[in-house]
């Protein structure tokens, strides 16, 4: 569809758009909870989208990937060891068959590439949903090009700092995430309506476990977490233990495990089982070495 942009109007018929889809997702058409974990449909801008065929580009970035993974033996093995724990876990499946051809305008090829963290100098491969392709009677596509970002359901930055710090004993908890022919079975960070989507089926735990959760747990999940991480506090060691333990149950009940714990109070880190808490701290002897200093976000 074209649209001429004109006094606003553009701005406006894109506005009804997304509204029309928060609609569709807050309405749950899009939504059920298949084993444990919720599926939430892409949102995408039109259901009947015709995508382009980038096999052609992706194996290409496929093979100068490949390239570069030749040449550092300690990246290949950070690499491999990302895919094997991607498959290993079920967030991607392999192709095969007659499927390896398949080629309706449903299908659309993600390259990815790797990057280190610069803090924690680890491996993060990232999926490039905004990688974009163009056939000779097509415009150019990319998938964050074909998604709407949905609602912005974030807890501000500042606001959950500021709970954060409200009492005396802190704590902090972290949510766990060749060139064969790969199908990824869950929603790409990398992708527009991600951080929409994943925070809406982090947020709808809460709401469907409030009757069965404690108050404090269903509080925290809905104004705590920034992102995937949760930040908060408690006055008393024993208060603290109990809503951990609240958290953990309330957000596995949803598919969402609480891991990477980390606290200035050892009470509450020997209340976690070993391991669930951060790297820096699984190997300390939590009655006598001190605590490092964490970095939250």
């Amino acid at each position: 569809m074209a649209v001429k942009q004109d006094h606003g109007g553009s701005a406006r018929i894109h506005e009804n758009l997304r509204d029309e889809k928060t609609q569709e997702l807050r309405g749950r058409k899009t939504v059920k909870k298949v084993d444990g974990h919720y599926n939430i449909g892409l949102p995408l801008r039109k259901k009947t989208v015709v995508m382009p065929n980038n096999r052609c580009v992706a194996e290409q970035l496929a093979a100068n990937l490949k390239k570069k993974l030749s040449k550092n033996s300690a990246l290949h093995k950070e690499y491999r060891e990302f895919m094997s724990d991607l498959l290993g876990k079920g967030y991607a499946v392999e192709v095969l068959g007659d499927k390896l051809n398949h080629n309706d305008g449903r299908v659309w090829y993600i390259p990815h590439h790797g990057v280190f963290h610069p803090q924690k100098g680890k491996l993060r491969v990232v999926f490039d949903c905004a990688a974009s392709f163009q056939e000779i009677t097509q415009w150019r596509k990319s998938l964050n090009g074909e998604l709407l970002q949905g609602p912005d359901l974030t807890n501000t930055l500042i606001g959950v700092l500021t709970r954060f710090r409200h009492d005396h004993i802190g704590y902090h908890g972290d949510m766990s995430q060749p060139l064969h022919k790969y199908k990824m079975v869950v929603h790409l960070f990398g992708a527009t309506s991600s951080p929409s989507c994943a925070n809406f089926a982090l947020r709808q735990t809460a709401e469907d476990e409030r009757d069965t959760s404690s108050p404090s747990a269903v509080k925290t999940v809905l104004n705590n977490f920034y992102v995937d991480d949760c930040l908060t506090s408690m006055s008393k060691e024993h208060e603290a233990i109990t809503l951990a333990k609240d958290l953990i149950t309330l957000c596995g009940s949803g598919g969402f495990r609480l891991t990477k714990w980390t606290s200035k109070s050892c009470a509450v880190l020997l209340s976690l089982p070993e391991r669930d808490r951060a790297k820096e701290i699984k190997n300390l002897d939590l009655d006598k070495d001190e605590l490092p200093m964490e970095r939250a976000l």
